[in-house]
């Protein structure tokens, strides 16, 4: 006979499947080369205008939202909605912000940060 009482492992089981997952793993990549960093970072779903990018001294910020539809009905596994999340990659030269430049493509974030030029704050447009 199937127990379906409150402290069944079936009851525990759904409790884990019906918690909505909020934490977003991201997936990045960081190079240094002689005059510059580069930064790729994996945002699959994101929409360019999702993005929101500064520079700040020694602190480069992503953040990342975007609306997301509630369903009609209720979530039993709610694991690919990733709706905001906040990165801050610190650098330790100074970066060239005058150089910044960043693509948005297939769901790659890439930025380059070219080494020199003074520390300062800045908006990034992602090209």
């Amino acid at each position: 006979m199937f127990n379906t009482n409150s402290g069944s492992l079936f009851q525990e089981i759904l409790k884990e499947l019906s918690t909505p997952h909020t934490q977003v793993e991201s997936h990045d990549d960081i190079i240094e080369l002689d005059d510059k960093f580069v930064v790729e970072l994996e945002l699959p779903g994101f929409k360019r205008s999702d993005i929101d990018m500064t520079i700040k001294k020694d602190a480069l910020t992503v953040e990342v939202r975007k609306e997301v539809k509630e369903p009609e009905g209720r979530y039993i596994r709610q694991s690919r909605s990733q709706n905001e999340f906040t990165k801050i990659y610190r650098l330790g030269e100074g970066i060239d912000v005058d150089k910044i430049k960043a693509t948005f493509t297939d769901g790659l974030l890439t930025i380059t940060l070219p080494k020199g030029g003074t520390e300062d704050v800045q908006k990034i447009v992602i090209g």
